[in-house]
């Protein structure tokens, strides 16, 4: 088996066991992704942080694919994102967040920084009580400074994964994702060149087109409950 194929290998492993990410996650309703190749050396690592709603709310379900990881592989949940601030900054409690919160313009503190949110008038009329949440973090996804902020930087993907590697190799936060449970990620161009560009550490290698990491194309699987 040669580098390529090793990749490839522990991919697939991490999918038959239930490791690798499926955006159709009945426990998680999918608002934005991003992907991140990192080497040292001969070593490499995948990272994948999805944000979205879970049943514990607002969260980033991140994993962790890599040949010098224990099992090959690493899931965590990190929730508890950020908070609602009112006009003097002060927290907003979770219980005095009620159904209809979102008609009005938000202020959220993130990091120690505070952004304003506000669903558009437009979008108001499909908002309800079951999709308030995830129409949320959907429109604060569009906000780039917002997301910055949002996804975990490279420090601490790696005090998760408990090693350290270079400088990003590759990100995006629109790839092709395998789309059922028996589409190996080795059956995928993409994969197959995210695969290539880490073994020959060179990100021209990769082929992404096709993409399919739009939450729209997800949205039929939306699930959580969460109030």
């Amino acid at each position: 088996m040669n580098q390529i194929d090793n990749v490839l290998s522990i991919l697939d492993e991490s999918f038959l066991n239930k490791e690798f990410p499926l955006l159709d996650n009945v426990n998680f309703d999918f608002a934005k992704g991003k992907l991140s190749l990192f080497t040292r050396e001969e070593n490499w690592l995948i990272t994948i942080q999805l944000f979205g709603l879970s049943k514990v709310g607002p969260s980033i379900d991140f994993y962790a694919i890599g040949h010098d990881l224990k099992n090959g592989s690493i899931n965590f949940l990190l929730d508890e994102l950020f908070y609602f601030v009112d006009h003097h900054h002060e927290i907003i409690d979770d219980d005095e967040i009620e159904h209809g919160f979102t008609k009005h313009p938000l202020r959220i503190r993130l990091n120690g920084d505070y952004f304003h949110v506000q669903i558009p008038e437009s979008c108001q009329v499909d908002v309800t009580e079951e999709n308030e949440w995830i129409t949320l973090l959907r429109e604060m996804a569009k906000h780039r400074d917002l997301l910055d902020s949002l996804w975990m930087t490279d420090q601490e993907q790696f005090d998760i994964v408990q090693h350290v590697y270079a400088k990003p190799l590759y990100t995006t936060e629109s790839w092709f994702h395998p789309e059922t449970h028996s589409q190996l990620p080795s059956q995928s161009p993409f994969f197959q060149s995210v695969a290539k560009s880490l073994i020959y550490q060179d990100p021209t290698c990769i082929v992404n087109i096709n993409t399919n990491t739009d939450w729209r194309l997800w949205s039929d699987f939306d699930t959580v409950e969460y109030f």
